[in-house]
């Protein structure tokens, strides 16, 4: 039986955290877990009690600055968040040592890679957090026939509107396929969507994936393409520099030459994509949601343990008041 619990809020219903919090929370060993989401509790349909939990842990360090004030009666004491990308300050013009200062204030940070968590060395409450993947849905898969035409993935919000284009759709991805007769692109996006549960067939219809992030958390399309099999072509986003090397992949410079580039040497290469597919799996094989959740565990335990010290502290304290 599970011993402590844990409040887990994502940012909407269906989306990538929420499957996140999901497929983690189902591998704790102690922590009984809950999630809720910003967009339920800032619409008011949804409501939570920090009071009913041990751990209150949030995804999005910079939405439980802002709006943390939905949670009921929180405690700052019991209270730990993630930071999944660069992009969470960049867009807000702040600098590494700005965003030290606001993180200083929780009693635990989890970093989603260790690229990420390298930008604070001398935060002693950091944590790594990663994300894993389910090896139920996503496991090795053959490559699809070779008919002329070099399939490669790609799944993501291709819309520029809110963050600029980070995801490189617009500004390298279309140009790059556009110039190159012999590539095929296939795609799932918020226009197209794909049930999470299906994402594993999407992968298999492709010879690789495509990243052009400018920065990203894990991202978990391309670990989930890795852990299908797939060769990846990627810039140096989130885990991409851990995972990804000239075994298995491109790791490239985010400019729509070098993609040409990755992708036509792809092709001349392609008797040698299933044996690099083979090498994407074995890189990312161990990162599963097990693995992922003992991690988190590990951060619940130092807020928990923190805060148990506090509360023996606040009733010697107390004590000795009532005493007098």
């Amino acid at each position: 039986m599970k011993s402590r619990s844990v409040l887990m809020i994502a940012d909407v219903e269906g989306w990538a955290y929420d499957f996140i919090a999901k497929s983690i929370s189902s591998k704790f060993r102690k922590y009984e877990a809950t999630t809720v989401y910003f967009r339920d509790l800032i619409r008011g349909s949804d409501s939570a009690d920090a009071s009913e939990y041990d751990v209150v842990m949030g995804f999005f360090w910079y939405d439980m600055l802002l709006r943390g004030y939905l949670v009921e009666n929180l405690d700052i004491n019991k209270v730990c968040v993630t930071v999944q990308s660069h992009n969470s300050w960049l867009k807000r013009g702040l600098t590494v040592e700005e965003v030290g200062n606001l993180l200083s204030g929780y009693p635990a940070i989890g970093f989603s890679s260790e690229k990420l968590m390298s930008k604070f060395p001398n935060m002693d409450n950091g944590f790594y957090a990663p994300t894993g993947f389910e090896p139920k849905k996503f496991f090795p898969r053959p490559l699809p026939p070779f008919e002329g035409k070099l399939k490669v993935c790609w799944a993501g919000d291709p819309e520029t509107s809110h963050h600029g284009d980070v995801k490189g759709f617009y500004q390298h991805i279309l140009p790059a396929i556009e110039s190159l007769d012999f590539v095929e692109l296939i795609t799932t996006t918020k226009a197209n969507p794909i049930k999470h549960s299906k994402m594993g067939d999407f992968y298999e219809r492709g010879h690789l994936y495509l990243c052009m992030s400018a920065n990203e958390g894990t991202p978990m399309p391309l670990l989930e393409a890795m852990a299908c099999g797939r060769p990846v072509i990627s810039t140096n986003a989130g885990i991409a520099t851990e995972v990804v090397d000239s075994e298995c992949g491109w790791l490239i410079p985010r400019t729509t030459d070098d993609l040409i580039g990755a992708l036509q040497e792809s092709y001349k290469n392609i008797n040698k994509l299933q044996r690099m597919g083979a090498n994407a799996f074995k890189k990312v094989e161990d990162r599963v949601a097990d693995w992922s959740a003992m991690y988190y565990e590990k951060m619940f335990d130092y807020v928990w343990e923190n805060n148990e010290v506090n509360r023996r502290e606040r009733f010697k304290r107390d004590s000795k008041v009532r005493v007098r």
